[in-house]
This record gives structure tokens, sequence and C-alpha cells, in this order.
């Protein structure tokens, strides 16, 4: 039977959307409460939505092939995550980082989806992170993995069977 594979892929992005969405609808609730930020910049929710999706679904392809035929990627693949998470100034702010620590952020494309959501929902800064180069290099890197990804996928996707 022939059953596209990455219908799996979507369906646990789409899982992770849902509960962002949950998530969200809280933190928005709360930034109108206490009037966090401007109500125009919770618009930019909608791009860091579909900017995510895209990043997320292009390294999905790409590490759900490779995972599978490599087994041992997985786990270099959960440790590189958990280097991109602390990389990403959730617990810290850019302004107060070194500036090793601020170049090594904005190399990391999770960190520019994470100021976004956080000028959208907190800060009553401008609705979008950064600057035309910000913008620039996340979409060619979005846009670049979504192509490996895709032909990763396709290359593939008939042995993927063969070595589950």
């Amino acid at each position: 039977m022939k059953f596209p594979s990455s219908i799996l892929l979507s369906i646990n992005l789409v899982n992770g959307i849902i509960n962002l969405a949950m998530t969200t609808t809280l933190l928005l609730i709360l930034s109108l409460i206490f009037g966090y930020s401007e109500p125009l910049h919770y618009f930019g929710i909608i791009y860091f939505v579909f900017a995510s999706y895209l990043l997320i679904f292009g390294i999905g392809l790409i590490m759900s092939s490779l995972v599978i035929i490599i087994r041992d990627l997985k786990n270099v693949l959960s440790n590189v995550m958990r280097m991109f998470f602390f990389m990403t100034p959730i617990f810290w702010t850019i302004e107060s980082a070194t500036e090793i620590l601020q170049v090594l952020s904005s190399l990391n494309p999770f960190a520019y989806l994470l100021m976004n959501y956080r000028n959208a929902m907190v800060l009553d800064a401008a609705p979008l992170y950064g600057d035309m180069g910000d913008h620039l290099y996340f979409w060619s890197l979005t846009l670049l993995l979504l192509y490996i990804g895709v032909h990763v996928h396709f290359r593939f996707r008939g042995k993927i069977v063969d070595y589950l």
C-alpha cells in the first residue's frame, strides 16, 4: 500500500501547533489584561507560526529520514537541539549577553523565532524582530533546509520501510 510518509511528520507538527495555540491563547489573555504589547503586534503571531512551521518542517524532513537510516543520529540530534535551546534568549536577554553569545544567537534560527514571538506578545517593540539582514538570513536558511529536506526525503522514501 502506498502511503506518503511525510503525512506522519505533518500530523506531528499540527499537534505541536495545537499545543502552541493553547499556550499562546493563555499568554495572549495575560498580555491583554496587563497591557504588555500593542494589540496590532499580536498579528506577529501569524508570522511566527508560519515561519516556525516551515523551519521545523524542513528540519523534520531531513531528520525523519536520516534518523531511520543512521540510528546514532537521534542522540546527536537531541544534543544539538538542547544546545540550540540554551543558545536562544529564553532565560537571558540579547542585550545582556557577551559579544560571542550575541553572534551565536544571531545565527540561531530559533532565537529569531523566539524574538519575533516575544516582540508580538510581550515587548513593546516593533511587531517583527530584526532588520532586513535577519529576515533574509532566516528565510534563506529555511528555504535551504526545505530544499534539502525534500531531496533527502524523496531519495530515501522507498528505502525507509526496509530500514524500519
